[in-house]
């Protein structure tokens, strides 16, 4: 997995991460601040806070991402594709 932040209104961090899919993650929620830590390797590596609404959009944006990933578009190029 990879998350690239770029420094935006709103977005503090800039990085870049790679993961395997065998990384460690785990959450923890603070109720009170309506907001979630989500930690990223067996030591706790890289760690995101994101409130509620955040949680919300990054969940669909997740969701919308892994739909397309999942449904690729057909090759234009293979022995398939459709000829003019």
């Amino acid at each position: 997995m990879s998350i690239n932040l770029y420094t935006q209104p709103g977005v503090y961090q800039m990085t870049w991460i790679e993961m395997k899919p065998d990384v460690a993650m785990r959450y923890e929620v603070d109720h009170r601040n309506e907001a979630v830590a989500l930690y990223f390797g067996s030591n706790d590596e890289w760690v995101i806070n994101i409130g509620h609404d955040n949680l919300d959009q990054l969940l669909q944006l997740a969701t919308a991402a892994k739909r397309e990933l999942s449904n690729p578009p057909p090759d234009r190029h293979g022995p398939q594709a459709e000829r003019p």
